[in-house]
């Protein structure tokens, strides 16, 4: 059974259009196989977005692997017949004027984590150091709020492990939201992973979020959580970035491969010359290691679920799922 190109970019593009797809490969016609055994092979371009087919099944180990891309070690075409190495350099020229390298480090080289960023090598970080189903040392959420206007910013709301002293992201919601839902999925992450310290920006609108956060809480009978005000401090936005990306590149903040499509993508788009940049995602990461070490006591502590059933308080996952 030969599953040929049957994602496009549009389709990787969307969470909705790709999980349908996923479902009716895995679920339809993986399941229409032959009593007796049947061969799958799956022919496919890399995207770079987290939706990507060839993504998830290259993280699946049950799958066998072969992945190469269009330009090989030695510098030469794949099929220099049909692409010669003159005309991938070309486009990627193209690409890299446009503004979208990641499009052919992704498609052509089928290497989502190559960059055009000079700052860091996004090919060469340090492996994470903790296993799935280690314990963490302690836990916390991070948001940079915006509001819902049309052209406004997305929210970036980050789950966060610490593992070894060190901040993991291990969870990530970046989308245009009102504060109402910004509210509803940062409480619906902490209950779901039992964290305590939900932290966001303390300056103008985005300190008024977290009187928010306690009046909703109030008004729900939700007890036990901490929300804590951070400070961007005395340096500019795109220098707290830079001085990140050394720590992203030493190893001193790791990235969950479920979140290093966009975290990725944003770094590949970053200019530090501008002061326009998408890099909501990048705050987060700013402020995770600063997080550690201000808010240490509440970051240690994660014992919400409890606190919930010695309140006899019934608040998941109906509450929730009302709009406040």
């Amino acid at each position: 059974m030969i599953f040929d190109d049957i994602q496009s970019r549009a389709c990787a593009d969307s969470q909705v259009q790709s999980e349908t797809l996923e479902r009716e490969m895995y679920g339809t016609a993986m399941k229409a196989k032959s009593p007796h055994g049947c061969q799958f092979i799956f022919i496919a371009n890399m995207y770079p977005t987290k939706w990507s087919l060839l993504r998830r099944i290259q993280e699946n180990p049950n799958w066998v692997k072969f992945i190469v891309g269009g330009i090989l070690e030695n510098g030469t075409s794949l099929w220099e017949d049909l692409q010669p190495i003159e005309q991938l350099k070309k486009e990627f020229r193209n690409d890299l004027l446009a503004g979208h390298p990641e499009i052919f480090y992704a498609e052509v080289l089928n290497d989502p984590n190559a960059s055009a960023s000079t700052l860091i090598d996004l090919s060469n970080l340090p492996t994470n150091p903790n296993s799935q189903g280690d314990i963490p040392g302690g836990k916390f959420i991070i948001i940079d709020p915006s509001t819902d206007k049309t052209k406004s910013d997305e929210h970036a709301i980050g789950y966060f492990e610490v593992h070894a002293g060190y901040p993991v992201l291990m969870e990530l919601i970046h989308e245009r939201l009102s504060p109402g839902e910004c509210i509803r999925k940062t409480l619906s992450m902490a209950l779901s992973h039992n964290c305590k310290a939900i932290i966001a920006e303390g300056v103008a609108y985005q300190y008024s979020l977290l009187y928010w956060f306690n009046f909703i809480c109030q008004q729900l009978g939700i007890i036990g959580f901490e929300f804590l005000p951070i400070y961007p401090g005395g340096s500019s936005k795109n220098a707290r970035i830079l001085q990140m990306l050394k720590s992203y590149a030493k190893g001193e903040i790791y990235v969950d491969d479920s979140c290093k499509p966009d975290v990725h993508y944003e770094i590949s788009q970053f200019n530090p010359l501008k002061t326009n940049n998408t890099d909501n995602i990048l705050d987060l990461l700013c402020y995770a290691p600063r997080c550690i070490a201000e808010f240490g006591e509440y970051i240690i502590a994660s014992n919400i679920i409890e606190e919930q059933e010695i309140g006899r308080v019934s608040v998941w996952p109906e509450s929730l799922n009302s709009p406040f």
